[in-house]
C-alpha cells in the first residue's frame, strides 16, 4: 500500500519532523486527544473489503459509503475518550468521493473533548502523486463534530405504522439504487 508506514504499538504516531520525498513525515495536523492514543491509520482494499464493490455511485468504481465515513468519525471519537458514548453528529462535511482502484490507507485524528463533550474528528486519506512523490500526503477529507456524554439521552419514540401505504417498485430491480447486495437490506417499500 503506498504510503508511510502504518504506527506499531500505541501512543503518539507523530513522527519526526524531517520527511523525504518518498516517506513523508506524518505530524499531527491539530490537537490530539489526551488519552495519547494520537492518529489512527486503518487500510482499506477492494480486494480485502469485498462489500466495497457493492458501493459504486458513479456506476465505475468503488467508493467509501457516507454512513461509513460518519461510523469511522464517530467510532474514533469514542475510542479516543474512553468511558464517554457518542450521543450525536453535526457539522459532518465530505470533500469528495473516496474512491477505490486499490488499497488506500485512512487515517483519524480526534481533538480532546470540549467541556460540553464536543469532539472534532477529521478522516484524512493517503493521496499518492505518482511521480511527484514530494506531494504525496494525507489529505483531510472528512471532518465532523462527535457529541460525547457519559449515557445516552431517552431512546426515540417509535414511528407508528403507515396506514393504507402504497407498495412501490423495487429501487433495486428497477436501477434507481445502485447499491450492490451487500447493501441490499430494504425488503419493501410503501
Amino acid at each position: 500500500v503506498p504510503g508511510p508506514p502504518p504506527p506499531s504499538g500505541g501512543g503518539d504516531t507523530a513522527e519526526s519532523s524531517a520527511a523525504s520525498p518518498t516517506q513523508p513525515a506524518m505530524g499531527v495536523a491539530g490537537p490530539v486527544d489526551p488519552t495519547g492514543a494520537g492518529p489512527q491509520i486503518s487500510v482499506l482494499s477492494p480486494s480485502a473489503d469485498a462489500w466495497l464493490a457493492d458501493h459504486c455511485p458513479t456506476f465505475t468504481r468503488p467508493a467509501l459509503p457516507f454512513m461509513s465515513v460518519v461510523d469511522r468519525l464517530a467510532g474514533a471519537a469514542a475510542e479516543a475518550h474512553p468511558g464517554r458514548q457518542v450521543v450525536g453528529l453535526s457539522d459532518v462535511a465530505l470533500s469528495g468521493w473516496i474512491a477505490f482502484d486499490g488499497p488506500r490507507q485512512l487515517r483519524t485524528r480526534v481533538s480532546p473533548a470540549s467541556e460540553h463533550g464536543r469532539v472534532t474528528v477529521a478522516l484524512d486519506v493517503w493521496r499518492d502523486h505518482g511521480s511527484r512523490p514530494e506531494l504525496a500526503r494525507f489529505q483531510p477529507t472528512a471532518t465532523g463534530t462527535v457529541l460525547l456524554a457519559a449515557k445516552p439521552g431517552p431512546a426515540p419514540v417509535l414511528v407508528p405504522p403507515l396506514v393504507d401505504a402504497t407498495l412501490v417498485e423495487d429501487p433495486y430491480a428497477t436501477g434507481r439504487l445502485f447499491h450492490g447486495p451487500a447493501f441490499r437490506y430494504l425488503t419493501e417499500l410503501r
